[in-house]
This record gives structure tokens, C-alpha cells and sequence, in this order.
């Protein structure tokens, strides 16, 4: 190896040079994952990929997505930092984003890209996939049936409904 060098540009008059071993560093990975959902919530506009860690021994996982905004591709990471995962585990993590419904359309497969590896400091493996973009319904049973005061109100139309059928059929 050599470097050559002086005291300006254009006097390169001086030579550095010595000669290095090169040594070969191997790490054993393990990890194996796969991306298998990509689904945006237009309410909180956050946007989710579940990530699957297919191995037996634990991971980290940092997933990326690439999507068409405004006209323009722009790469989004959905985590700061690498997200744990323990063998045979499932997460979603999410971010917020701005997404119009032009964008929606715009973005029907979105392309996903996971580094993932053993070790937090070195997400050695990467895997590459194109998911369909999934949108969370504005209502769902769930959210129905979460609400107290909604399951009062169809509890009580239920035994109005109820008594009046019984009182037409007294009548009878």
C-alpha cells in the first residue's frame, strides 16, 4: 500500500509506502425472516410491515419501503433502531405517513426491503420482496364491540326488539 504526498496539489513529491497483511474476518448467521404484510391505516396514517422470523434463533430486523409519494419514490425506514424478534416471533412495526389517496393508488404493490442478521450491530442479510398494499378499514367489529356505550345501545335495542315480539304474540 502507498500514498504519495507533499505540501500542495501540484507537489505530490513525497511517498508513503508499506506493505499490510490482509486478514478475513467470517461470522456464522443463522437468522432467517420473510415480510409477509404491508398494511396502511388511513385513520392514524401509520403504515406496518410484519415481519416473520422463520429461524431458530432470535434476530434483528430493520425493515424499509419504497413508495411512490406525491409523484416521487422516496425510501421510508419504519423503525430507528433494529427491532428485536425471538425465534418463531411476529412484529409490525410502523411509521407515520402521509399518504393520500392518489398515493394509494399510486402504491398498490410496494416494494420491502428487511436487513436482518443475529447481531443488532451487523444486519448482514437482506431480503427483498414486493407486497401488495393492504388498507385497514375506517369500521370494524372490533372497534364496534370495544365502545361501551355502542354495545348499550344495541343491548337495548335487542330486548326492545325482543319484548315487542313477545307482546305481539300474547296478543294472538
Amino acid at each position: 500500500m502507498y500514498a504519495v504526498f507533499g505540501e500542495s496539489e501540484r507537489s505530490l513529491n513525497r511517498l508513503l509506502q508499506q506493505t499490510l497483511g490482509v486478514g478475513i474476518i467470517t461470522f456464522v448467521d443463522q437468522s432467517s425472516i420473510n415480510a409477509t404484510k404491508v398494511l396502511y391505516t388511513k385513520k392514524t396514517e401509520r403504515l406496518s410491515v410484519t415481519v416473520t422470523n422463520t429461524g431458530d434463533v432470535p434476530c434483528y430486523v430493520c425493515p424499509d419501503v419504497l413508495l411512490r409519494i406525491s409523484g416521487r419514490e422516496q425510501s421510508y425506514r419504519v423503525v430507528d433502531d433494529p427491532l428485536y424478534l425471538p425465534a418463531g416471533g411476529s412484529e409490525s412495526p410502523s411509521c407515520r405517513i402521509d399518504m393520500t389517496d392518489a398515493d394509494i393508488a399510486d402504491n398498490q404493490i410496494v416494494p420491502v426491503h428487511v436487513s436482518y442478521g443475529e447481531r443488532e450491530e451487523m444486519l448482514g442479510k437482506g431480503l427483498d420482496k414486493d407486497l401488495p398494499l393492504e388498507i385497514a378499514s375506517m369500521f370494524s367489529t372490533k372497534q364496534l364491540f370495544a365502545n361501551p356505550a355502542i354495545l348499550a345501545g344495541i343491548a337495548a335495542a335487542i330486548i326492545i326488539a325482543a319484548v315487542v315480539l313477545l307482546m305481539r304474540r300474547r296478543r294472538k
